[in-house]
């Protein structure tokens, strides 16, 4: 006769754990892949924080200390932010590569949506910046003044 399974004994500890919802929902994959999303923008407003003490601490030492500071920090925090957004896709995409082998495909496949949408939001404003001009078109003749 075996003894009765205790409860820190019991088969459902030894199952991998799942930090998403118990069930398989598009939702639930949905917001686990904006992780790396809100992990970015978190780490960029905590930057432009830090930008923003920093210049108010030294405002009294003048232009150039200023900007010098200022543009470390900035530089410093969204190095940093980039990094983590990185390290936070990569592992979203091995947790949907896990879930896909696990069966889990319609919550990897909210996970896959929403990093797609993550990688969007940072890309257009790249691409508007790139594309859209700064000034007027040197092929277009200047207004006369009135």
């Amino acid at each position: 006769m075996q003894p009765a399974a205790s409860p820190a004994t019991s088969t459902s500890t030894l199952q991998p754990r799942r930090w998403f919802a118990s069930r398989d929902s598009f939702s639930s994959g949905l917001l686990a892949g904006l992780l790396p999303l809100a992990c970015l923008i978190v780490l960029v407003a905590l930057t432009l924080l830090a930008t923003l003490l920093v210049r108010l601490a030294t405002a009294g030492q003048g232009f150039a200390a200023q900007q010098q500071l200022a543009v470390i920090v900035l530089s410093a925090g969204l190095i940093v932010a980039g990094i983590v957004y990185a390290v936070a896709c990569v592992r979203m995409l091995r947790r949907v590569g896990a879930w896909q082998r696990a069966g889990a495909s319609t919550g990897a496949a909210g996970a896959l949506w929403a990093l797609g949408f993550s990688a969007l939001c940072l890309v257009l404003p790249l691409l508007f910046g790139a594309l859209l001009p700064q000034h007027p078109s040197p092929l277009l003749p200047p207004h006369p003044l009135p």
